[in-house]
């Protein structure tokens, strides 16, 4: 086996600081053909430059201010539709598309397009396997995605919003670096897919233990 997995603090912050051994280029063989550059495949200066332009608005005081309240009106928007008594799939009306959403709202995408933006993640997330017809048909509907938000983001650039692709249309580093237009609908589309399955898996598990742990549950409850 050609791979390893790294645990202690002082292991994995040597290998993040190592670019040149550690390079993560090979991602571009999964990446640029579907969704475009990103800075996911990229090292050193060009992965730091792309950070400096969408990071600030993705961290610390900026996130909390601007999407905290957010996260949690969508979280309780699908809680509003589950039915009132009865069995509740808690991962089919909660975890499942709680990311997506989330991430949408962020964006600034519009609001009456869930269902197109869940199939074009999956037909996205189905073209990285690299297996076809998946692949061409991820292509094809990632190009298609792209040409949609075109004028969104030509509109964001133009009148800025507390939205996300705003702040990634309109921001700069120091030196006044910006992205290209591929590259921030290549950055959408990363965002779209990138921690879906994670958080949907993550919260399953943790309603998971509340069911099977009644004193992890009562626990919960008292504080």
């Amino acid at each position: 086996d050609d791979r390893w997995l790294l645990t202690r603090y002082d292991d994995v912050a040597a290998v993040f600081r190592d670019h040149e051994t550690y390079s993560t280029k090979p991602y571009r063989r999964i990446f640029t053909d579907v969704i475009g550059p990103t800075m996911v495949q990229m090292d050193g200066p060009d992965h730091d430059v792309r950070r400096a332009i969408v990071a600030p608005a993705l961290v610390g005081r900026q996130l909390e201010q601007h999407y905290l309240g957010l996260v949690g009106s969508v979280v309780a928007g699908l809680f509003d539709r589950l039915p009132a008594d009865g069995p509740v799939d808690l991962m089919r009306g909660v975890t499942a598309p709680l990311p997506l959403k989330v991430v949408a709202t962020i964006l600034g995408l519009p609001e009456d397009e869930d269902a197109y933006l869940h199939e074009i993640t999956n037909q996205v997330i189905a073209a990285l396997a690299g297996e076809e017809p998946a692949r061409s048909q991820g292509i094809a509907a990632h190009e298609a995605f792209t040409a949609r938000i075109d004028g969104l983001i030509t509109q964001r650039e133009a009148t800025p919003g507390p939205d996300m692709i705003s702040a990634i249309a309109s921001g700069r580093t120091e030196d006044g670096e910006r992205l290209s237009r591929q590259e921030i609908a290549s950055f959408i589309s990363l965002l779209m897919v990138a921690g879906g399955e994670t958080t949907d898996r993550a919260l399953a598990n943790l309603w998971w233990v509340l069911a099977a742990e009644p004193g992890v549950r009562e626990a919960l409850i008292e504080d």
